[in-house]
């Protein structure tokens, strides 16, 4: 009868178990160096799965069986920053253990009294021949002759250690080879360090490792199977037993009685899917050890439909996904250091993964936008002047530390010409002073290696742009411009179309000849209105009154505003229909709160607010008196919301443009830009009774959250941080589901120096925010730079 446990271990340590293969030669290399010579000290190394626990539990039970060596295990996981007498108290309470001794009791200078009262006493307990076997499991270092700290203190107090009793004293340390200095640091106190490097298993052990389930008849492997079990795994220890795992558990899945099962190659990449899963930790600790130009190569070449790319196309491989300029350190740096780590075949002519697995997860894990945001820490010195150029921007109080601030950051594009937060914050600042052209160029710059990064603030300025434009060619080339960064953005396609239309209407002016002919004669001549304005300029400022005709139509003024209204319906139905109810909450809202009863404004108002269209509610859902009294409420809350972010003092007879529409739109980036017309009006000077801002006041409607979002940024961006984190908080209080508001606040929090605070506030902006939005990626960005992830 087949068992029904599974015998591949994936996750713990297998030493001492029948399930450790292989390694055979890395235990004969221990075993010498414990036995004698001059090579006291060995040192373990190799990245995560690749076996040292399990290689460390396998030497404890080999020196027990043997006899005259006495291994202490000691494990000082995130101990290198505690103080030197604590880990001093550590090793003496793991000898104790080991050798069933009490435990010592040193208080105060533990390194004097375990070095002279402690250890000459454990020796004494055992034969005068016998050593100590001492392993230190994931210990970093570094080198700090002056510090009391254990990461750098240890090392040179465990050598006196050892210089003092050279004949009783062997040790083992263990450290990730993602860390290449920690060989050296220990070299400097053991000069004689006896290296071992664990990579992947060996062929014939990989074989036995894959057929392990032979030993129990539980499971039947074919030879194309095992094949492509190594294949994908690249004998990599852990993938592979946890590849042989998740096919194990495939076959019993659902079988009730099959004995000794076969498994095949399809059956093989079936299990895939699982392994990504499952495999999460240590492929996560995989692609945390890689310096970030390494990161980005890796998803370059991942990305790639060849598996296997040619090595000299590695500069336009990484064209192809974005970067522009490719340095150094990305051709030449990084590759080396993967074919270092081993995640890269060692092969000067191709670009191939050791582990296939590795591959297969960063594509299904990490989009190649996201990890392009590492390119932004490629350069420690740049990254380090940007935040200091980011400071200096954002606390300036005159033109003379604006253009400092404009200087570092194009020292930083010198330095680092990748780096996407110094090119954006260009534009800004460029934006800010008022050079819209050169904002435009560094945007552009932007969306050649981000375009997702790009687009919102692109988009805006086009339309700004072309909204400053008189002649109707040049607003067309404008529009064509936004199209092509965003095709069907609605209101360049509508815009244009318009301008198009009117062109179409004008008649076509004849070819200049030598003698032009003179016009023919209007068979009804009709005196000409010097009030009358082309269709353009009817839009940009409203016609004088002209006297009606003896038969009566609709004056202009109201076909005009007819023409507006229907402009923001149709924006409004738009926007809805693209899924931002905030900006079809904007455009309805104003149409309600003129004409309620326009078309079906009540309905697609009440789907911008409760997200739900009455008309297709099911039977038992709101009834009709019930959805006209919701209705009504929510055009009366609507309009009561729009008048919050209209300015206070309107004039008497509105102008309806599209300068005013651009006004309205809320900004399409998760960190809104000061707009043009908040520049241009002239505010009202603040008076001693006025009330705070963020505040309501009984003679002041309360402002909406995204208001005193928009309000905020302009302060952020005009350096004056706190008075922008007042109105952030005021939102977050307005509105506790607002993403933005939210993101906003943890944005100004981690710049004031409060990172507890930030974190707390982008993820409660990753808990609301809509899945895929702009707000959930620019807060996935600022977690990974503060290291941290929200659970």
């Amino acid at each position: 009868m087949a068992t029904a446990v599974n015998p591949y271990v994936a996750g713990g340590p297998v030493g001492g178990t029948v399930a450790f293969v292989g390694r055979a030669d890395e235990l004969h290399e221990l075993a010498r160096v414990f036995d004698a010579g001059h090579k006291r000290i060995a040192v373990l190394t190799g990245t995560p799965g690749t076996g040292r626990s399990s290689l460390l539990t396998e030497l404890a039970h080999t020196l027990e069986d043997r006899g005259g060596l006495h291994p202490v295990r000691i494990d000082l996981h995130n101990r290198a920053w505690d103080h030197l007498d604590e880990v001093i108290t550590l090793v003496a309470d793991a000898l104790g253990r080991s050798l069933r001794i009490t435990e010592p009791e040193l208080g105060h200078w533990a390194e004097n009294r375990f070095a002279e009262r402690w250890l000459p006493l454990v020796l004494e307990r055992i034969h005068e021949d016998d050593r100590i076997v001492f392993v230190f499991e994931e210990f970093p270092v570094v080198y700090d002759p002056r510090s009391r700290q254990a990461a750098g203190a240890f090392l040179p107090w465990f050598a006196g250690l050892c210089e003092q009793y050279p004949d009783r004293i062997r040790a083992v340390f263990t450290t990730d080879l993602r860390l290449p200095d920690q060989e050296a640091v220990i070299r400097r106190s053991f000069p004689e360090l006896h290296r071992i490097e664990l990579g992947m298993l060996d062929l014939a052990a990989a074989w036995g490792l894959v057929r392990m389930s032979h030993l129990d008849r539980s499971l039947q492997w074919t030879n194309a199977a095992v094949e492509r079990v190594l294949e994908l795994s690249g004998a990599h220890p852990f993938l592979t037993q946890l590849l042989c795992a998740s096919v194990w558990d495939r076959s019993r899945h659902g079988k009730a009685v099959i004995p000794r099962p076969e498994v095949t190659g399809p059956d093989v990449d079936e299990a895939v899917v699982d392994v990504v899963d499952a495999g999460t930790t240590v492929f996560e600790a995989l692609w945390a050890g890689l310096p970030p130009a390494c990161r980005v190569v890796a998803a370059a070449v991942a990305w790639q439909d060849d598996p296997a790319p040619e090595a000299n196309r590695i500069a336009e491989l990484l064209h192809t996904c974005g970067v522009r300029v490719v340095t150094r350190v990305l051709e030449h740096d990084a590759p080396r250091e993967l074919r270092r780590q081993g995640l890269l075949r060692d092969s000067a002519t191709t670009l191939a993964f050791t582990v296939p697995l590795v591959r297969l997860w960063i594509r299904a894990r990490r989009p190649l936008s996201d990890v392009l945001r590492d390119l932004d820490h490629i350069d420690p010195m740049a990254e380090r002047l940007f935040q200091e150029a980011e400071r200096l921007w954002q606390t300036a109080a005159h033109d003379g530390a604006r253009r400092d601030a404009i200087a570092q950051l194009d020292e930083v594009l010198e330095l680092n010409p990748n780096h996407a937060a110094a090119t954006e914050l260009l534009s800004v600042v460029h934006e800010r002073r008022g050079d819209i052209d050169t904002a435009l160029r560094y945007l552009e710059r932007l969306f050649e290696a981000q375009p997702a990064r790009a687009r919102p603030k692109l988009v805006r300025l086009l339309l700004q742009k072309a909204h400053e434009e008189d002649v109707p060619e040049r607003r067309v080339r404008w529009y064509d411009r936004v199209l092509q960064v965003a095709p069907g953005h609605g209101e360049a396609t509508r815009e244009r179309a318009r301008i198009l239309e009117a062109s179409e209407d004008r008649p076509a002016p004849r070819p200049a000849l030598h003698r032009p002919e003179p016009p023919p004669p209007d068979p009804e001549p009709v005196p000409v209105d010097p009030s009358r304005v082309s269709d353009v300029e009817s839009i940009r400022r409203e016609p004088p009154p002209v006297e009606p005709p003896r038969r009566w139509s609709p004056p202009s003024t109201v076909r005009a505003d007819d023409d507006r209204i229907d402009r923001l319906y149709q924006a409004g139905v738009a926007a809805l229909e693209k899924g931002d109810r905030d900006a079809a909450l904007i455009h309805l809202g104003r149409v309600a709160s003129e004409r309620p009863t326009y078309r079906e404004t009540t309905r697609h108002l009440y789907r911008a607010v409760h997200d739900v269209d009455p008309a297709y509610r099911s039977k038992g859902g709101v009834s009709r008196q019930a959805f006209g009294g919701l209705a009504a409420v929510t055009v009366l809350l609507a309009a009561g919301w729009l008048i919050s972010l209209l300015p206070t003092t309107t004039p008497q007879t509105p102008q309806v443009d599209v300068q005013a529409l651009r006004v309205a739109a809320p900004p399409v980036a998760p960190e809104p830009e000061p707009e043009p017309v908040v520049q241009a009006t002239a505010e009202p000077a603040p008076s001693a009774e006025a009330p705070e801002v963020g505040v309501p006041s009984r003679d002041r409607p309360a402002e909406s959250s995204a208001s005193l979002v928009r309000k905020g940024w302009i302060q952020v961006e005009a350096g004056s941080i706190r008075e922008a984190e007042s109105l952030f908080d005021a939102a977050v209080t307005r509105n506790p589901r607002s993403a933005d508001a939210h993101y906003s606040l943890g944005y100004v929090a981690e710049k004031l120096g409060s990172a507890d605070t930030a974190f707390i506030h982008y993820c409660s902006a990753l808990h609301y925010a809509r899945a895929g939005s702009e707000v959930q990626r620019d807060v996935s960005g600022r977690l990974s730079v503060l290291g941290k992830t929200c659970d």
